[in-house]
């Protein structure tokens, strides 16, 4: 009756456990990509503007981190509600999601050319690295990377120009890729069980 996904409550904290496991994991190695994310983009950007990104990414994956630790401290396969979890992972990541977003305001600080591809190099890398550690959860891939293909996706139509056409098609295409695998994970894992 807990179940978030219709099957059995063990499974489902399997595939929890995993998802905390998998961001607890990176707890160092998020933030320094984050921090060479906005070097990286401080090349086109004022550099307060690119610590400011950081630095609300930083903390909304502080957030996430809490949560995972909290529920790998607390929580037992007896003493497990799927749904509930499952909300706050959701919840956590959402906002994590929203900062990664914020990424496409660069334009409206941006100080130099190609910001553009620097914007769609930086959120690619976010899809993918988000994608991995949320594997088992496709909500929290979802809600993560969505916000930030969707604003940049739009920042480049409305720049306008065939290339940013196509840098906006390839940031939906991979989004829905990147998806697509998540969702195939506990889908072949399931198959087995």
């Amino acid at each position: 009756l807990t179940s978030s996904s219709g099957t059995r409550a063990s499974f489902d904290f399997e595939l929890l456990d995993e998802y905390a496991g998998s961001r607890l994991s990176g707890v160092l190695a998020v933030p320094v990509l984050l921090i060479i994310l906005g070097l990286f983009s401080s090349l086109w950007v004022p550099p307060l503007a690119a610590a400011i990104w950081v630095a609300l990414a930083i903390a909304a994956n502080a957030a996430v981190i809490l949560v995972c630790r909290r529920f790998k401290q607390t929580v037992t396969p007896e003493k497990f509600n799927a749904r509930g979890w499952t909300a706050s992972f959701v919840a956590a990541e959402t906002v994590y999601g929203v900062c990664w977003s914020m990424l496409s305001l660069f334009s409206l600080v941006a100080g130099g050319q190609n910001l553009e591809v620097a914007m769609f190099a930086v959120v690619l890398v976010g899809i993918a690295s988000n994608a991995v550690s949320t594997r088992t959860l496709p909500a929290a891939t979802v809600v993560s990377t969505l916000p930030a293909s969707l604003t940049v996706s739009a920042n480049l139509v409305l720049t306008g120009g065939l290339l940013n056409y196509s840098l906006a098609a390839v940031t939906l295409g991979a989004e829905v890729f990147f998806v697509y695998l998540a969702r195939q994970l506990p889908a072949s894992e399931f198959e087995g069980v």
